[in-house]
């Protein structure tokens, strides 16, 4: 029997479920008896994509009985949880959505923004131009007041502050 099929129906969901995958750096091959061979980090995942309402045909549910470890995802978060070994966990970038590994194998738990410098770069510029409009108000509030609206240390306000004072003012 052959996992590869040339008239293979693919299911809505299923590009969705790639792209996921490859953005937590999995190689992800498109078979056809079953859907996806997924590879992170040298080891080997079968997926099997249905939609909500989809069914297996007899020959899944033949691999299936046989112990093939085959898992069925219906959509993103199943599908990374299909690929989890450890317990991993996956986060969204606050600047871009892009998804990332967080905790064991990843980056620390506490992480909110991907591996590319301009998100963190975009988010602080973004808390920055917060305070600053903030800082200019006819009546400003004070400065912890102003640290807490932006989730900024106050040391980091007055430092902003202080560098957006035109020279020769003070």
């Amino acid at each position: 029997m052959s996992l590869l099929r040339h008239d293979a129906r693919r299911d809505a969901n299923e590009p969705e479920i790639v792209e996921a995958l490859e953005k937590v750096g999995c190689l992800v091959m498109r078979l056809g008896l079953i859907d996806l061979l997924v590879c992170l980090r040298g080891e080997l995942f079968l997926l099997e994509v249905k939609t909500l309402r989809g069914t297996r045909t007899k020959t899944q549910a033949k691999l299936l009985a046989e112990g093939w470890p085959i898992s069925t995802v219906t959509n993103i978060s199943e599908a990374l949880a299909a690929i989890s070994t450890q317990s991993r966990s996956f986060r969204r970038c606050k600047t871009c959505d892009h998804t990332f590994e967080v905790g064991q194998g990843g980056y620390s738990e506490n992480r909110e923004f991907c591996s590319r410098a301009y998100c963190r770069l975009k988010h602080m510029r973004g808390r920055k131009k917060k305070v600053l409009e903030l800082a200019s108000l006819a009546s400003p509030p004070p400065v912890c007041d102003i640290a807490a609206q932006t989730k900024t240390k106050v040391t980091t306000v007055e430092a902003w502050m202080k560098s957006a004072i035109p020279f020769g003012h003070s």
